[in-house]
């Protein structure tokens, strides 16, 4: 049964049954639209998630809503991207989780960890903004936005490929209703992680609090330099210290080859095939740091 087939006061009565009282929760909720599946088969487990979920973005949520604003709609995804995906394989797929909140105002996109944890870097959309969001195959999600950017979305469930697309279109016949236009520096609006303020595009320091952030093209330098070096900056501590071990290691079997060929001189050429190698492990991190700091701003620490 779905939570569109039931009375509010049904929905209601549906989750206090399993002990769920979203009114505990420091922002409202739409429990009507919150919940797309309250019956059948596995309907407590998917409620249980979503409520996870609303707890573990709780204290983001409450520094990040505006007053009047209420949660329709929560889910978590995983962006796709083909570079990432060929150079970092399953790494790409812990730095890329975020968390969808779609509210009565935009929707509010929260880089997260696996469990939904918010990071550091959030965006949000206004709903005039989208020009398309469509389920496809096995959990994809496509966004596409009317200045042209195009995201790639894994993790849906069947039911939430359901339920976002009628969220967002009723949210955009709300805003044609109330001739609400609200104007973007671009579609998806990059936040500020201190105070939750539009940063605007290619601008790295906050207007309102004066939080500063690194240029992709600083952090890549860093990467150039030192490989591993971008990813500590902008917070991919795990995938830093895998990176940098690699590093180590490779470093250390090209000292060995340079050793080696100061006692045998036939092994000149092995040393300058791994000496190359190391040099383009430099360029090639680099590349992949800029590519990935595009995406989103990283905070300088004060």
């Amino acid at each position: 049964m779905a939570a569109t087939e039931l009375t509010d006061g049904e929905v209601t009565e549906k989750l206090r049954s399993i002990n769920i009282d979203v009114t505990t929760l420091p922002f409202p909720v739409d429990e009507s639209k919150c919940f797309p599946k309250l019956g059948g088969m596995g309907w407590k487990g998917d409620v249980k998630k979503r409520i996870k979920l609303l707890h573990a973005c709780q204290d983001q949520l409450q520094k990040t809503l505006k007053e009047g604003e209420e949660v329709l709609y929560i889910g978590k995804g995983v962006q796709q991207k083909f570079v990432e995906q060929y150079f970092m394989g399953i790494w790409a797929q812990f730095i890329n989780q975020t968390v969808f909140v779609f509210t009565n105002l935009r929707v509010i996109l929260l880089n997260s960890n696996t469990k939904g944890v918010p990071k550091h870097q959030f965006w949000s959309i206004y709903y005039n903004e989208i020009a398309k969001f469509k389920g496809g195959f096995m959990g994809g999600s496509q966004l596409k936005l009317l200045d042209g950017s195009k995201f790639s979305y894994s993790g849906f469930k069947g039911h939430d490929k359901k339920a976002i697309p009628k969220v967002v279109e009723h949210a955009r016949q709300e805003y044609a209703t109330l001739g609400f236009t609200p104007q973007s520096t671009q579609s998806r609006e990059t936040l500020c992680c201190q105070c939750v303020e539009v940063v605007p595009k290619e601008t790295y320091q906050c207007g309102n609090c004066g939080q500063t952030f690194y240029k992709p093209t600083e952090l890549a330098l860093r990467s150039l330099i030192f490989p591993s070096w971008g990813d500590f900056s902008m917070g991919h501590t795990l995938l830093a210290l895998i990176e940098l071990a690699g590093y180590l290691l490779s470093w250390f079997i090209f000292a060995a080859a340079i050793v080696a060929a100061i006692n045998d001189p036939e092994a000149i050429g092995g040393a300058v095939v791994l000496g190359a190698f190391v040099v383009l492990a430099h360029v090639l991190d680099a590349i992949l740091t800029y590519y990935i700091a595009k995406k989103g701003l990283s905070p300088r620490k004060s």
